[in-house]
């Protein structure tokens, strides 16, 4: 067994980020091993979800380059969530999410699902379908990056349908889940039985189907697994990290088939979205963390809503175990463990508005407003439009489109130019232009 935990985390070590392996990895062993399957034992149910969310495909892809085979892969943790004193505890008892047989966690639902710019319409979709399942967007293909919430949408809408009606065979799984069990009964030749049950259901969630990628046998029966419930009007819903005709060697019949419904994306959350995140979660577990340190957590870590929550499990953690109070310097210690901080500020940074930027253009050049957003084309004009567009790039989240409707402008590609123009001048030592930029960037007091 120890050379086999040797190969294995060796394996592990070459296919992860060093800051993975040594936080998540390196304390898994194996426990038991057989024909079929593998238990794999860590410390802490954090370690074991942060494993399962994150880090699953590659601790599936070293057992099978170690074993030659696919097993069955179960991972247990030898201290629950509730080792931590009670008074740090980050998840309150009746939130630990009851697993039923429809494999739902409870805990996710659309009440604890924080609503952004850059994830609404895949919320508003999921939402919509829950009470017509079947009728309205089917399949709906959610993608987008790891750790922003696809997990938790999928669970909303099983855990909502379930709400509307118990009576519906619902079943949520993972891709790797949905192959282990596909290779287990075609060893024990019960395929025909495998088959009855995902077809048997009136909404089937499978989260990050671009796993399928190179599965030729899996991809087939997910093939007639998805005509058979199309056909009877179930629901399917199904998350990847890409969009279907992005996924490698998948095949075009499945891209067809999982691009027929609709596709909506989840972008990474600005910042107002990860500070109420942070501010929810510390809520509703009733946790003492300072806005000082939430606002150091949300400047820094801003592409991953699971690394907030980690963040937070870490830090309760680090208080517990090294008998430190919650301040802005043990919470700078844990995100630089996490990720390389960027950003230092602990004060709310001013969310600088379009309107904001052509008000305060149009004082500093003394030219009304309604000339910097009109269709006048005089020369004495041109900067003050082209330093606004800037400033609206730089400093705001909208697109090039948005830009060009709040200064009066038909085609995106007049902001791209006077982006790239202020830009040009900006860079000259000698620029008129960089001063008066860093002059309205005071006046619109960003920090």
């Amino acid at each position: 067994m120890k050379t086999l935990n040797d190969q294995l985390h060796k394996i592990l070590s070459e296919k992860v980020s060093s800051a993975d392996y040594s936080r998540w990895l390196s304390s898994l062993r194996i426990k038991e091993i057989d024909e079929r399957s593998i238990t794999l034992i860590v410390p802490t149910n954090v370690i074991k979800e942060m494993i399962e969310d994150d880090l699953f495909q590659e601790l599936i892809d070293s057992i099978r380059s170690i074993m030659d085979r696919d097993l069955q892969v179960r991972i247990v943790a030898e201290k629950d969530i509730h080792d931590i004193p009670k008074e740090l505890n980050p998840f309150k008892n009746n939130d630990i999410g009851i697993i039923d047989n429809s494999s739902l966690n409870t805990k996710y639902t659309f009440e604890e699902f924080v609503v952004g710019k850059s994830n609404e319409l895949a919320y508003a979709a999921s939402f919509s379908l829950t009470k017509t399942p079947g009728d309205q967007y089917n399949p709906l293909f959610i993608y987008g990056s790891s750790g922003l919430g696809k997990t938790h949408l999928l669970n909303a809408i099983g855990n909502q349908i379930k709400q509307n009606d118990p009576k519906k065979k619902i079943y949520y799984l993972s891709t790797e889940r949905f192959l282990n069990e596909y290779v287990m009964a075609i060893q024990e030749k019960k395929i025909l039985e495998f088959r009855n049950k995902y077809r048997a259901m009136d909404v089937l969630l499978i989260d990050d189907i671009h796993f399928l990628n190179k599965k030729e046998g899996t991809q087939e029966e997910i093939f007639h697994t998805f005509n058979a419930l199309y056909e009877n009007n179930s629901q399917i819903v199904l998350t990847s990290d890409r969009l279907p005709n992005e996924i490698p060697s998948l095949e075009q019949r499945l891209v067809t088939r999982f691009q027929s419904g609709l596709v909506v994306d989840i972008q990474p959350p600005d910042f107002e979205t990860r500070l109420a995140i942070l501010r929810k979660k510390i809520e509703s577990d009733n946790i003492q963390i300072g806005d000082d340190c939430l606002i150091y957590i949300a400047n820094n870590i801003k592409n991953n809503v699971r690394l907030l929550i980690s963040a937070i499990i870490n830090i309760l953690a680090h208080s517990s175990l090294l008998k430190r109070n919650i301040d802005i310097n043990l919470v700078r210690e844990v995100v630089t463990g996490i990720v390389k901080p960027t950003h230092d500020s602990v004060f709310y940074s001013k969310k600088i508005m379009p309107a904001d930027i052509i008000k305060t253009v149009s004082e500093y050049y003394k030219i009304p407003e309604s000339q910097i957003t009109g269709k006048k084309r005089t020369a004495s004009l041109v900067i003050p439009r082209q330093i606004s567009a800037y400033l609206m790039k730089k400093f705001t989240q909208l697109s090039l489109k948005e830009i060009a409707e709040h200064l009066g402008k038909k085609d995106h590609s007049t902001i791209i130019h006077a982006v790239k123009k202020i830009e040009e001048l900006a860079a000259r030592n000698d620029s008129r232009i960089k001063e008066d930029i860093e002059s309205i960037i005071s006046l619109l007091n960003i920090d």
